[in-house]
């Protein structure tokens, strides 16, 4: 058959489907119009078109709770009756009930509320979560509104409710008692009452109430099963023991102990499935579903209690600080006729007046006029199949390809198309997971040391390869022992051992450093590296948020230490991040009201012991902060921009300030971090400020260091350009610090390189300065002028002059000066 034909034979197919449907509804709505309707306790009642009054109605759950129905019933009947129409809003807490939650459905209904032009003369608050919501921010967002509150299971919150001269409502009455003696009276053999609750605020509600029966019946064990202290089949096995001598009484089962979530359908059929005894329930759900029955509230009538309430005290006739809080609530008994006689209960012992789900009636009276109907919706289904078949083997490539692409899609959400592993995202969800079950696990943040100089000495594809070589390793170590591995970014992995925690003598850390001693061969070489891990033990009350916060101090520790080992959080990290912190805001501050000063230090020529020049350095006012301390959290902060160019603008004003005062001018070099490349405006920056105070470019040099040249290549040399195109001359800082200082000063366009402090003191001594004399002639050879710093003692300018270094810095001649002395600034012997 040719896709144009099946087209057509579908098209037919289905048009001959929807013709049996219409002939089929048709004769239902003949057979049903005059159908008397069922009469209920509650009357329909539409809303106003010009009502006197709004109301808000507060629900503490969603629409498909499944009682929710019957209250909105009741709701409009006692409203609507009086002319007053409403609006409602659901929190929803069975399904996001914890603080964090609730604070968030907060602001959202605080915003909502207060931006709205909406006026409300009243409030209604359904059950327990909505009415506390209610006490606590009544003031803001309720501020002189009447409050009627119905449903309530915790009857010291109802009573401490109705000490508010506002508010006032119902309890909601659990007729647990009269449900236990409808029991009794059709199992009079039983022994035992079985209660089933969870840990829930209203399973712990049920808890306290079934046990406080337990006088009122001396004749009967009772015993309690808490399903969120009982996996899945361990409450089933329970439910499987229980005996002819119970009355198993089901009260609420949302949770096990494996953090599943039962609607209360699924926990009734649980229920229902594993135990051989009859079942009985208080509360509204679960008919039809298995359940004997019991005595339950009725949430129609109560609802529309609760509007006539709202209603006289809206028009006047009652005031609300006068209405007592009321315990007393309508109910009525349901049972189920099938389940009954399934379990050989005398269906004689039904109360008059109960409600009686599922009793048989004779099958033809029952289905005689629907026979023609359901034939026609059959032969109209068999049409549909036809066309479904027939478009099913036309669509089936499409829809194959469709389904490829979905679960390509979802397989590139969780992870890492490099590596093959988890991704962050993953990690989070899975950590989130285990907070919310309450089990305690280790996050272990592991980052390949010095992964950088891989990329540089054997390019990205090799750098790639060993991150995919290092997965393999990490993957098969955490499949093996049931841990979870996700890439966190760049070199960084995510590694989750669930239900443990970790001491830094623990194997697995021993294990992990060890196996990265395995090489990857590449070629006749063999490549390998160490690892750096931060460590975090966690509970349930942490969140991931923090734990990625604590994760990352314990790794950066763990590099400040040396590398190559595993540090475990703990709270001294946090207070070292507390200093951080505050030395950030203070660096804020002193950005903000500008309170830095310049010191200068000299340079000083080797040979002929003349000033050649001065190196800017930054300086806190009226606070004992080194540079050494605070420029690296100025980096990390992303401030480090800002006080580059205060620096730069301090430095080329103080410049034409010596030049208008008629004094000699020498370069002047400011230190420039490699975190400033992000600052694409600073050259421009550099333009504007040496034009404002007409100074020549080449008496203003940038100091950098080698991680410039290391981390932003590209950017770099887009910034060297930069700068020599504006004539300013560049010199390396912290020379000989580095790991590939020798290859990048073939082409990097330096002129100066200034040795490093740490250097003098550990080589230009006997036995090893030939190691320095060696460094000042390589630089030499490069074409670069060699400045050396830290220079104190006369015997060391004695060597370095022999050795033919050109500039010497440091405090044998002058430690940083103020600006003043600076001016007239000679040397003295």
């Amino acid at each position: 058959m040719t896709r144009k034909n099946g087209i057509r034979v579908r098209n037919l197919l289905v048009a001959g489907g929807v013709l049996f449907f219409l002939l089929a509804v048709v004769l239902l709505i003949m057979t049903f119009v005059f159908k008397p309707e069922e009469k209920s306790e509650v009357a329909e009642v539409s809303e106003p078109t010009a009502p006197d009054y709004k109301v808000l109605f507060l629900d503490s759950y969603s629409p498909t709770h499944v009682s929710y129905p019957a209250q909105e019933r009741g709701i409009k009947a006692g409203l609507y009756s009086n002319n007053i129409s409403y609006d409602v809003i659901y929190m929803d807490t069975k399904n996001y009930g914890s603080q964090e939650e609730i604070d968030a459905f907060y602001a959202f209904f605080r915003d909502r509320l207060l931006g709205s032009e909406k006026k409300y003369d009243g409030v209604i608050t359904g059950d327990d979560a909505a009415l506390k919501f209610a006490l606590q921010h009544q003031e803001e967002l309720f501020p002189g509104l009447p409050i009627v509150y119905y449903g309530i299971n915790n009857i010291s919150l109802a009573e401490e409710a109705v000490q508010n001269p506002l508010m006032t409502g119902f309890t909601e009455e659990t007729y647990l008692d009269e449900t236990f003696d409808l029991a009794i009276q059709l199992l009079p053999d039983a022994n035992k009452i079985v209660g089933i609750y969870d840990n829930t605020t209203t399973g712990q509600g049920d808890k306290e109430t079934f046990f406080g029966y337990r006088e009122q019946y001396p004749g009967y064990d009772f015993i309690g099963i808490n399903t969120s202290e009982h996996t899945l089949s361990e409450y089933c096995e329970i439910l499987e023991s229980l005996g002819s001598d119970c009355i198993l009484i089901y009260l609420t089962a949302f949770e096990d102990a494996d953090g599943n979530a039962y609607s209360i359908p699924e926990s009734a059929q649980i229920i229902v499935d594993h135990t051989h005894i009859p079942v009985f329930r208080n509360y509204m759900g679960g008919e039809g579903l298995g359940i004997v029955g019991g005595v339950q509230m009725n949430f129609p009538v109560q609802c529309e209690m609760a509007g006539e309430v709202m209603a006289d005290v809206l028009y006047g006739r009652q005031k609300i600080a006068e209405i007592p809080l009321q315990y007393d609530t309508p109910g009525y008994i349901i049972y189920d006729y099938s389940v009954m006689t399934s379990y050989g209960l005398d269906t004689r012992l039904i109360p008059h007046g109960a409600t009686v789900i599922n009793q048989p009636v004779d099958y033809w009276d029952q289905y005689n006029s629907i026979l023609v109907p359901a034939i026609l919706i059959i032969i109209g289904l068999l049409f549909m199949l036809l066309a479904m078949i027939i478009n099913y083997l036309m669509m089936k490539r499409t829809t194959e390809a469709l389904r490829r692409t979905e679960d390509k899609l979802v397989y590139e959400t969780e992870h890492d198309m490099m590596l093959g592993i988890y991704n962050r995202r993953v990690a989070e969800e899975f950590l989130n997971r285990n907070i919310m079950d309450g089990k305690k696990q280790c996050l272990l943040r592991i980052d390949i040391d010095d992964f950088n100089l891989i990329n540089e000495s054997y390019g990205h594809a090799v750098g790639d390869r060993y991150l995919r070589f290092v997965a393999n390793l990490l993957m098969d170590y955490a499949v093996a022992n049931v841990f979870l591995l996700a890439r966190h970014s760049g070199d960084e992995f995510l590694m989750i051992i669930p239900g443990r925690t970790l001491s830094e003598d623990s194997p697995e850390l021993h294990e992990i450093h060890e196996m990265m001693k395995t090489p990857m061969k590449l070629g006749l070489e063999e490549l390998r590296t160490t690892v750096s891990i931060g460590v975090v033990n966690t509970d349930a009350q942490t969140d991931v948020e923090t734990i990625f916060a604590y994760s990352d101090l314990s790794l950066r520790e763990a590099k400040e230490r040396g590398k190559n080992r595993s540090v475990i959080y703990e709270e001294q990290l946090q207070e070292k991040v507390l200093v951080v912190n505050q030395t950030r805001s203070i660096l804020q501050s002193v950005i903000e009201n500008r309170n830095f000063y310049m010191l200068y230090q000299p340079k000083v020529d080797v040979q002929t012991k003349e000033l050649v020049g001065f190196e800017a350095l930054i300086r806190i006012k009226d606070r004992d902060l080194s540079p050494a301390f605070f420029i690296p959290i100025a980096e990390e902060s992303g401030l480090i921009g800002q006080i580059g160019r205060i620096t730069t603008e301090m430095v080329i004003r103080q410049l034409a300030l010596w030049r208008d005062e008629g004094k000699k001018l020498y370069p002047v070099s400011v230190n420039y971090s490699s975190n400033q490349i992000n600052d694409t405006g600073y050259i421009d920056f550099i333009r504007t400020q040496l034009e404002k105070y007409a100074v020549d470019p080449k008496y203003f040099e940038i100091e950098i260091t080698e991680g410039l040249f290391m981390d932003n290549n590209y950017q770099s040399e887009q910034l060297f350009k930069q700068f020599r195109k504006l004539g300013i001359k560049l010199l390396m800082d912290d020379f000989g610090t580095g790991y590939s200082s020798l290859s990048y000063l073939t082409y990097i366009p330096v002129d100066v390189l200034k040795l490093d402090r740490s250097l003098v003191i550990n080589y230009l001594v006997e036995g090893k300065d030939a190691f320095i004399r060696d460094i000042v002639g390589l630089a030499h050879d490069l074409g670069k002028q060699m400045i050396i710093e830290g220079v104190e003692y006369e015997w060391q300018y004695n060597k370095l002059k022999e050795f033919g270094a050109d500039v010497i810095q440091g405090f044998y001649f002058s430690r940083p000066i103020s600006a003043d002395e600076a001016a007239d600034w000679t040397v003295k012997e």
